[in-house]
C-alpha cells in the first residue's frame, strides 16, 4: 500500500523508526557527555549554608582549574545547588570529551571537595560524594563520607 508520498507503509515506518533511534541515541549520548557528580556538604548553621552558597557558586572557575590539574579532558561544565535544611548539595556537570570518564571525574571532583575544605570560608561539619552517574550506569559504586 502506498501513502501520500508515494512510500510504502512500510518503508515509512522504517523511516520513522530509524528517527526515533537516532532521537535516542543523541540522549544517550548527551547523558554520557554530561555525567553528574553531587557532593553534599553539612553546616551546623542556617547562616553558613547561605554563606557557602554565596561563595561556592562564585568559585565555578576555581573549581574548573582544580578539576583541570586531575584530567585534560574533564571539565566542569555547570554548577547547581540544593539546599535541604542544613545541607548544601553542590551539583557539577562535567564534559569527559569522546570517553565515559566515571573515574577521571570522581577524582576531579574528589580534588574540587579537597580545595573547597581549604579555602571555604565556611568549614562544612562534613561532607560526602554522591556518584549519581556511577548508580545508574554500574550499580556497585558506593558513596565516600569524609567526616
Amino acid at each position: 500500500m502506498t501513502g501520500k508520498r508515494g512510500l510504502t507503509q512500510n518503508h515509512a515506518a522504517w523511516i520513522l523508526g530509524n528517527r526515533s533511534l537516532k532521537a535516542a541515541a543523541e540522549c544517550i549520548e548527551a547523558d554520557f557527555g554530561n555525567l553528574p557528580e553531587a557532593p553534599v556538604f553539612v553546616f551546623s548553621a542556617a547562616g553558613d549554608v547561605c554563606q557557602f552558597i554565596v561563595w561556592a557558586l562564585g568559585e565555578f572557575t576555581g573549581f574548573q582549574t582544580v578539576a583541570a590539574r586531575t584530567s585534560a579532558h574533564d571539565k566542569p561544565v555547570d554548577l547547581g545547588c540544593t539546599v535541604e535544611g542544613n545541607h548544601v548539595h553542590l551539583s557539577f556537570k562535567f564534559t569527559t570529551g569522546d570517553a565515559s570518564g566515571q573515574n577521571r571525574i570522581s577524582s576531579a571532583t574528589q580534588a574540587i571537595c579537597d580545595d573547597i575544605i581549604v579555602r571555604s570560608p565556611v568549614k562544612p561539619l562534613r561532607y560526602q560524594i554522591d556518584y549519581p552517574a556511577l548508580r545508574k550506569l554500574s550499580g556497585n559504586a558506593l558513596p565516600t563520607q569524609h567526616l
